[in-house]
């Protein structure tokens, strides 16, 4: 039974801070959780995975895995938010399949959290993913993907990230095979969005602020040193 724990626990919560519970407490609010999710209101659905907030275990990671898989784009928003506070290990199994789920990949709400909560274990997906992904996702997808490629650490991110610092010019602009204005229009656009995240990123990878392609590409020749994530949240406190 859930005697310990007060009914007033189990209102909507905010998703921060969740407090590592026993498994017999743990398998009562599981049992809640089932009980409460049965329902065909998404309202209601969504509600269950609120009320999941207060509580960090394994058995918690497992009703949010259950969520992650609702046909309601909303509470797998929920559930993926909730997933960046439970434990590291049992959370990103979840998040790795929700992340490759193609349901997903066409909710950009659903993406940018499932990256936030990638990006609360400061972990991000396999660079592969991560560049199939930006090549065809929202801008704020796309914003949201540079944010987190902080936590892929190498020199191939610094490239990948390289190639997005120029803002797009138009090439060929009297060729018949140019794209029409609106699409570079848009190229602008989205690097214009995404432009301080990855100025942000190539700090916290790197220490350094870049003002070119070709300023990160001679980086990379002189040095390939790689900060760590501290010396990076410092260098960004910094700026």
């Amino acid at each position: 039974m859930l005697a310990a724990l007060s009914v007033a626990s189990l209102t909507y919560g905010q998703v921060e801070d969740p407090k590592e519970v026993s498994k017999d407490v743990a398998r009562d609010i599981q049992k809640l959780f089932v009980s409460e999710y049965k329902s065909k209101d998404a309202k209601h659905r969504h509600g269950a995975v609120d009320r999941l907030s207060p509580f960090k275990h394994e058995l918690i990671v497992k009703c949010l895995a259950r969520a992650m898989g609702d046909a309601d784009s909303s509470v797998r928003v929920a559930a993926a938010l909730r997933l960046g506070q439970q434990a590291a290990k049992p959370a990103l199994k979840v998040l790795s399949k929700a992340f490759s789920d193609r349901r997903n990949a066409k909710s950009p709400e659903v993406l940018v959290s499932i990256l936030q909560a990638y990006g609360a274990h400061r972990r991000s997906p396999p660079m592969e993913q991560m560049k199939s992904l930006f090549a065809k996702a929202s801008k704020e997808v796309q914003r949201e993907l540079v944010v987190t490629l902080r936590y892929l650490r190498s020199t191939d991110t610094v490239r990948f990230l390289a190639q997005h610092v120029d803002m797009p010019q138009p090439r060929n602009v009297d060729a018949g095979s140019n794209p029409p204005a609106s699409y570079w229009k848009d190229k602008i656009e989205r690097w214009g969005y995404c432009f301080s995240a990855i100025t942000e990123t190539l700090v916290h990878l790197t220490g350094r602020e870049f003002d070119s392609n070709k300023e990160v590409r001679g980086w990379l020749k002189s040095s390939t040193r790689i900060l760590s994530v501290e010396e990076g949240d410092e260098a960004l406190k910094a700026l």
